[in-house]
């Protein structure tokens, strides 16, 4: 049986391998300067895709009077 990490390893290769070429090669840029990215670039980096990731989180409005 295969670990928790493994099975999402392989989901995430699938899904690398179901894109269209040229998504394939935006992915494949984006990895590389990600790998040879400082510490703070990485970390910038994350932050980046987290917002990306979750724009809901972002455009909440703090309107709320209670």
């Amino acid at each position: 049986m295969m670990s928790p990490v493994s099975m999402l390893v392989t989901e995430l290769l699938f899904g690398f391998a179901s894109l269209p070429e040229a998504q394939r090669k935006l992915f494949l840029t984006q990895l590389n300067q990600f790998i040879v990215a400082s510490p703070r670039q990485r970390r910038l980096q994350i932050q980046m895709w987290q917002q990306a990731n979750n724009p809901v989180e972002r455009q909440v409005p703090s309107d709320r009077t209670s």
